[in-house]
């Protein structure tokens, strides 16, 4: 599985964001208002997960930054 983070000022533009760049198949893992330090990044971070398989489909961009961003790591 791909684990990609998105910044944004609510969750519904994050959704859009992450449909859009991974595609329909991207599932909402986690999302939760970002820490003081990060709100510039935006006020919501929220983490999305596709199957290997599709992300390699679609040619998403998951790189191992937004895992780490996360705090989470590829499954």
């Amino acid at each position: 599985m791909r684990i990609k983070s998105y910044f944004a000022s609510s969750v519904q533009e994050a959704i859009e964001s992450a449909r859009a760049e991974l595609g329909s198949e991207a599932m909402l893992l986690h999302s939760k208002k970002t820490e003081w330090e990060l709100r510039s990044l935006g006020a919501y971070e929220v983490v999305f997960g596709v199957a290997a398989e599709t992300a390699a489909y679609t040619g998403a961009n998951t790189a191992p930054e937004a895992a780490a961003v996360a705090g989470l790591s590829e499954q």
